[in-house]
């Protein structure tokens, strides 16, 4: 369910145009392995990550919060 979420937002984002905000805040708990936890250095990853760190380059994304530019 979280992946197809994920999915329509980042496709809604593609289609917003000029629209569309340049700096976004992304956030979650990290508790749904596979789709997202942090490793054994803290560091986020899953598909959920992988599909926002997507979207981020694709739409040349600012990222508030992160730990490394461009992702969550």
């Amino acid at each position: 369910m979280k992946k197809i979420i994920t999915s329509i937002v980042c496709i809604s984002a593609l289609f917003m145009g000029s629209v569309q905000a340049k700096e976004v805040r992304l956030a979650s708990d990290f508790t749904y392995p596979p789709f997202n936890y942090k490793d054994s250095q803290g560091t986020p990853v899953g598909f959920d990550i992988e599909i926002a760190d997507a979207c981020v380059l694709k739409l040349s994304l600012i990222v508030f919060g992160s730990r490394r530019a461009g992702t969550l």
